[in-house]
């Protein structure tokens, strides 16, 4: 149980630090990016053109880190923990910035939600990322069962 915990988790810091790399080189002040065209090869260069691999990152890997803390239990709760979080904080950037301002800036959540910008396209990629994490806990549970059958 130990090394699939080591794996899975690895994979998740793998996936944390790809979106903490899209952050730094496309997602910074500064806003580089790259023009693709206007065509787009496949889903995930739409993904990550407009802007929303990082929210499919997040649950994706928190989802799995979360569900090897439980010992591979409670996948739905794995996703649905990290589901309700993204929407919350993805929700809250379309309150009025004056509203904000009132709340107690705690962890800078006030700063996030001021300058962040409520989009729905988000709220859809945690959402696919929530089933690609759900297939990924099924996928890795099947090549343990099978590893437990080849012993």
């Amino acid at each position: 149980m130990e090394s699939q915990r080591k794996e899975i988790n690895l994979f998740a810091v793998t996936l944390l630090i790809l979106g903490f790399a899209y952050y730094l080189l496309v997602r910074n002040s500064v806003g580089i990016h790259v023009a693709v065209g206007p065509e787009y090869v496949s889903i995930i260069s739409w993904f990550i053109e407009n802007g929303w691999i990082p929210s499919f990152i997040h649950i994706y890997a928190l989802s799995l880190f979360t569900w090897s803390a439980l010992a591979f239990k409670s996948k739905y709760y794995a996703i649905m923990l990290w589901l309700l979080i993204n929407a919350i904080f993805e929700v809250g950037q379309a309150i009025p910035t004056n509203f904000i301002e009132k709340i107690p800036d705690l962890f800078g959540i006030s700063s996030y939600l001021a300058n962040g910008t409520f989009d729905w396209l988000d709220i859809i990629a945690v959402c696919v990322g929530g089933v690609v994490a759900l297939l990924t806990m099924y996928w890795f549970e099947s090549v343990i069962k099978n590893k437990d059958i080849e012993k």
